[in-house]
């Protein structure tokens, strides 16, 4: 089973992965990407989620991460860019690491 997610991206990231636009409102675009149900289950709600997903329609794995949806809630998400593998576990706490940082950071 596939799910269709639309996270945040820019411009730039959308033109150079060649991933659709699906929606642009003001300077935020959201895209389209299509993923398997063990890819859906690994994105989170709230702050501070960081998640590697293969997208079917483009072949290439993403990483993503938790974004603001205007509520306040972190419910959507971030594109942050391609990843040539997807990350071992090890770096991927690393990674949750800093970015759990750096959202608390942004709170305060």
């Amino acid at each position: 089973m596939t799910h269709y997610i639309t996270p945040e991206c820019t411009r730039a990231q959308r033109e150079q992965y060649g991933l659709p636009l699906l929606h642009e409102e003001e300077a935020i675009e959201r895209t389209l990407l299509v993923v398997s149900e063990a890819d859906h289950a690994k994105i989170g709600r709230g702050a501070g989620w960081i998640a590697v997903v293969f997208d079917h329609h483009t072949e290439r794995h993403y990483r993503l991460k938790s974004a603001p949806c205007g509520l306040g809630c972190h419910c959507s998400a971030r594109l942050v860019g391609e990843v040539s593998e997807p990350t071992t576990d090890e770096a991927y706490s690393a990674m949750r690491r800093r970015v759990i940082r750096h959202a608390n950071k942004e709170r305060q």
